[in-house]
């Protein structure tokens, strides 16, 4: 184990960025207790763990924090590039249009979101979708989630919410990695945790038969799941429970709880699967644990730490206001401490409650020739239609410029593009609305960018219409 600072309180807010030539950025909130919060941003360098400050940060949220000590208060949803934040003492649910060059925030125009009274705790993003829960403890014994689908256009809460997580009171949650279920659970002595089927196309859920859930250890956290079904956590007495399911339900392993780490509240999960790491808020330390076996023969047990790197491991200490970075191995066996920031970096007053890491998504390489295909599909699929003899002429240099390029002539088809461009350009305001004039000619751009090798795809934005069309 490792040694991360010497802060009376470890927030232990954990993520995990895989190397990527995109930037990647990392949100935390700090909360002062009947105070200000606010959202710092940083950029990093996942090749060496430098975090450099972005421009324009913090935002204030405009909420004001509680005394609460939590830890999953953001999530993103990488697709969408929203941002979400849990303000606990207006009891509202921010989000963010995030710029993938810059990291800067945007907030939405549907935002914040009224969540009604409780202290809400935890954000989770279904990774099937654009699906959101937010979940809070409204006694010691019982809890609340409301589950929303949320895209850059609107937001709507899914049938069967609001929920009520009987005698689970959400802390940690988190989605199973299909999509299909949801756990929730940890903020009080409770033993408990809530699952429920899910809809990620409409945000629905329905709790699981049976649930809420026994787990056997006060406080169940730091939740995480992995793609066989497995559930992981860690309890408040310093053990890791590992459960499989069978159609979402949760089933204690052969042997659990094992051994952890005293006053575990939060894991992460290697994308191998094969290593879980947890923070200790009791010791103030990280470790590393080696899960081995498969299913009913999963078994977890400490393993050594030494430097090395091919991904990054953060962790936010809570009342010192800074962040621990650590170096992983690209198969997760190695954990080497890398640094730690100034206490107080993050703000003089307050203490962190919430990290998440966005690593915008690569669009696909999509082919010149293909992206001109969607961009007719498109174009045809226009309601009201385009005027008749605009659409033919229009779509005449496109499947000209297709057939350029099928005959290996790229200049060719660049010239039919620009001639296609003039043409929208002439016809704006006229046959053409300036909203559709302006899709038009950013995917047309977009494709005189790739085959100009400027750019290998098309720009997300362009996608994203595209897909809509």
């Amino acid at each position: 184990m490792k040694q991360i600072c010497t802060t009376f309180l470890l927030a232990a807010v954990l993520a995990i960025s895989a190397n990527a030539a995109f930037a990647q950025f990392v949100y935390v909130h700090n909360v002062v207790n009947g105070g200000s919060e606010a959202i710092f941003g940083y950029r990093l360098n996942a090749a060496t763990g430098e975090l450099a400050p972005l421009a324009g940060f913090p935002v204030g949220t405009g909420g004001t924090g509680t005394s609460f000590a939590l830890s999953e208060t953001l999530a993103v949803n990488e697709r969408e590039g929203l941002l979400f934040v849990v303000n606990d003492g207006p009891n509202t649910l921010s989000i963010y249009a995030i710029d993938p060059d810059t990291g800067a925030l945007t907030q939405m125009p549907f935002s914040p979101v009224a969540l009604g009274t409780a202290n809400w705790s935890t954000v989770a993003v279904n990774p099937a979708g654009a699906q959101v829960i937010v979940g809070g403890m409204l006694t010691a014994s019982s809890g609340i989630v409301r589950s929303f689908l949320v895209t850059e256009n609107g937001i709507a809460e899914g049938s069967g919410s609001p929920a009520a997580t009987g005698s689970a009171t959400p802390f940690s949650s988190a989605f199973s990695r299909d999509g299909q279920y949801f756990y929730t659970g940890g903020f009080t002595i409770s033993l408990s945790l809530a699952g429920y089927s899910v809809d990620a196309a409409t945000a629905s859920i329905s709790p699981l038969a049976g649930s809420p859930f026994n787990t056997g250890g006060s406080n169940p956290a730091g939740i995480s799941t992995d793609s066989a079904g497995r559930i992981f956590l860690v309890d408040n007495v310093g053990r890791i429970r590992v459960f499989t399911t069978l159609s979402g339900i949760p089933a204690a392993v052969p042997g659990s709880p094992f051994a952890g780490i005293g006053g575990g509240i939060d894991s992460v999960l290697h994308p191998s699967g094969q290593y879980l790491y947890v923070a200790g808020r009791a010791t103030e330390r990280l470790a590393q644990f080696t899960l081995a076996g498969d299913g009913t023969s999963t078994t977890a047990g400490l393993s050594a730490s030494f430097p090395t790197l091919g991904s990054i491991l953060l962790a936010a200490n809570s009342n010192s206001r800074n962040l621990a970075v650590f170096g992983v191995s690209a198969n997760g066996a190695a954990l080497g401490y890398l640094g730690t920031q100034p206490a107080n970096t993050l703000g003089s007053t307050g203490r962190l409650v919430g990290m998440t890491v966005y690593a915008p998504i690569a669009p696909a390489e999509v082919p010149p020739g293909e992206m001109i295909l969607q961009l007719i599909s498109a174009i045809e699929a226009f309601d009201p239609p385009l005027k008749r003899g605009i659409a033919r002429s229009l779509l005449a240099k496109l499947e000209n410029a297709v057939a350029d390029l099928d005959a290996g002539d790229t200049a060719g088809a660049v010239e039919k593009l620009t001639a296609f461009l003039n043409h929208v350009r002439a016809q704006t305001g006229k046959h053409i609305s300036a909203e559709r004039a302006a899709f038009i000619t950013e995917a047309a751009n977009a494709i005189l960018e790739a085959l100009n090798g400027k750019k290998k795809s098309p720009l997300n934005e362009v996608k994203k219409e595209l897909a809509k069309q």
